[in-house]
């Protein structure tokens, strides 16, 4: 359940730090490789600890 949460929590941060490039009109692609990146890589290093 801590890693459901934690990801929550991210989603919203990163949600939030991306918020004004929708407002910008930058294309959907680069807002999506942001926010896969980030996310993406938050639950590789959390599935890596736990082996």
């Amino acid at each position: 359940m801590v890693a459901v949460e934690g990801t929550v929590e991210l989603d919203k941060q990163v949600a939030l730090k991306i918020a004004y490039k929708a407002k910008s009109d930058v294309l959907h692609g680069m807002i999506k490789e942001d926010i896969y990146l980030e996310v993406f890589g938050r639950l590789f290093m959390n599935a890596r600890a736990k082996l």
